[in-house]
């Protein structure tokens, strides 16, 4: 299977794997203890130099530094990890530390590889509203993953016949700087091990017993497209918004309003309810003569009280 064949359903599968773990909303973590947005995707863009290291030469004195290019998504899974994937364009470089062999090679080099980073530094949120508050703009972390390499090595050298697709395990760390909400800036350090001595193209004529590797220090741009805002937006109330406001606070200031109560003048005497008969001279009760209610009336009894 070709190279680009293997590039392409890298990509697919990571791809994948990052859509199908999309979700909105809180989440919340009990081994972390605390609250966290999951996701969501963000984009990445690097520049910076990579530095070989091997048989021919493991200094400065000379090494050739070359400019290396990577381009990737990243996701964050739980609070404090983040999982991710790249595509990375770079050469390498480096003279013969030994005179008497006066070997010399570059390499144009493509690599995918797949990471993870925790975070040693990270927001604790105990409630969930306090994820849209801004928090830590430093956060350092760890770096560890796994890379496939195809290297394309000219080099002054008899050995012609080696391969030239290795895996390396990329680790490192660096930190994370928040701009904005959904703009970041990472710096990092990545060393390579590799699992191949002929990433000079030189093996058996140099140290066959040691593997090649190389470094990295880049800065990388990270872009958030959906991140949630830390800070909502401060609607600003319209006129409508104020005068439907005031209106509210008028209505609730009448029923607030104390009621006036008019009390019953002593003398005077309910009609419907007299506290003793009285009679006429024949001895006839005049309260049988005051017209009363009755039961099924539809017109309510008053309790003399005028409201």
């Amino acid at each position: 299977m070709k190279f680009k064949h293997i590039l392409v359903l890298a990509l697919s599968v990571a791809s994948f794997a990052v859509s199908a773990q999309l979700k909105k909303g809180i989440e919340y973590s009990g081994f972390f203890d605390t609250y966290y947005w999951k996701g969501p995707v963000s984009f990445t863009g690097g520049l910076g130099i990579g530095a070989y290291s091997g048989d021919l030469c493991s200094d400065f004195s000379c090494i050739k530094l070359k400019p290396h290019y990577s381009f990737g998504l990243a996701y964050k899974i739980w609070p404090r990890v983040f999982i991710g994937g790249e595509l990375s364009i770079f050469k390498l470089g480096a003279v013969d530390k030994s005179p008497l062999r006066g070997f010399e090679f570059t390499s144009k080099n493509t690599e995918i590889a797949a990471y993870t980073d925790f975070y040693l530094r990270e927001d604790i949120v105990k409630r969930h509203n306090d994820l849209y508050i801004k928090h830590k703009l430093f956060k350092p972390y760890l770096s560890l993953g796994l890379s496939l390499m195809k290297y394309n090595v000219t080099v002054n050298a008899d050995e012609t016949n080696f391969p030239r697709y290795s895996l390396f395990i990329p680790f490192g760390g660096g930190a994370f700087f928040d701009i904005t909400h959904r703009l970041g800036v990472k710096v990092e350090g990545i060393y390579h091990i590799g699992f191949t001595d002929y990433l000079d193209g030189v093996s058996q004529l140099a140290s066959p017993d040691k593997n090649d590797g190389y470094g990295t220090v880049r800065v990388k741009l990270v872009y958030t497209p959906k991140a949630k805002r830390m800070k909502p937006k401060q609607r600003k109330l319209s006129e409508e918004d104020i005068q439907n406001i005031k209106n509210t606070m008028a209505i609730d200031t009448n029923k607030s309003a104390p009621k006036t109560v008019v009390p019953l003048d002593p003398e005077e005497k309910d009609p419907y309810y007299q506290d003793e008969k009285k009679e006429d001279a024949t001895g006839k009760d005049q309260n049988k003569d005051i017209l009363k209610p009755e039961e099924n009336s539809e017109t309510p009894a008053t309790d003399g009280f005028d409201w």
